[in-house]
């Protein structure tokens, strides 16, 4: 059961990102997970909140695979294979951050004020681990729970003054809000949210401007594999 819980928070996280565009679902992906590692121990805790990891980046990058398989195997000369094992370097390599999370929210759950634990540190916690995992030669910022928001017009203001880290961490203190509520509460407090949503974008939205302002999208038409020709001047 706790597997199933940490794979559903893992789908949920998933569906919610562009391409599925499931946003409401990232008000409340990480309460599966949740109920497993409050009642886990630190380590089990971590294998856990990997599990949800290893499930959102796989069903939110499934497409990476078939980049490194085919594209990049064609373009560099090795064996599918090793872009295949190169894919279950990058899941792991992902994971292992959220292993962390996982283990210290199991391991701080009974020595800290429960108020301060559940709507301070484990969205701060949440937060920093997603900080921690965009730096250095390996950072990587794809799959972030405000990437849902894309769409929404309110959630976009705020990104110009807390930024994308600002939105997931109000994101993850929602959910934990959610997590002490029961199934009505939830749903009673998301009609809300979207009604709020869909008002302030009927009635905020600027119009689009009619004084000749174009914007236009220019696209090559060529082989995807050529772009990463060494030769500039075929580029050209």
């Amino acid at each position: 059961m706790y597997i199933l819980l940490s794979l559903i928070s893992g789908v949920f996280h998933a569906l919610s990102l562009p391409g599925y565009n499931l946003e409401f679902l990232s008000f409340i992906f990480l309460v599966p997970l949740m109920k497993v590692v409050l009642n886990s121990s630190p380590i089990m805790g971590g294998v856990y909140s990997a599990i949800y990891s290893i499930t959102y980046m796989l069903v939110s990058h499934f497409w990476l695979m078939s980049t490194l398989v085919k594209n990049f195997s064609q373009l560099l000369g090795y064996k599918p294979i090793a872009g295949f094992l190169t894919f279950l370097l990058f899941l792991a390599y992902e994971s292992l951050f959220f292993f962390v999370f996982g283990f210290l929210v199991s391991l701080f759950k009974n020595k800290l004020n429960r108020v301060v634990y559940l709507y301070v540190f484990i969205p701060s916690l949440y937060t920093f681990i997603d900080y921690i995992r965009s730096l250095g030669d390996l950072g990587y910022t794809g799959g972030m729970i405000s990437d849902a928001f894309y769409k929404n017009f309110l959630i976009l203001l705020l990104f110009s003054f807390i930024g994308s880290y600002g939105v997931e961490l109000l994101a993850v203190l929602i959910n934990m809000y959610f997590y002490n509520k029961g199934i009505k509460t939830v749903l009673y407090t998301l009609g809300i949210i979207y009604v709020v949503f869909y008002l302030v974008n009927i009635a905020v939205v600027p119009p689009v401007p009619h004084d000749n302002v174009k914007l236009e999208l220019f696209q090559t038409n060529y082989d995807p594999l050529k772009r990463y020709e060494k030769n500039s001047k075929l580029l050209e």
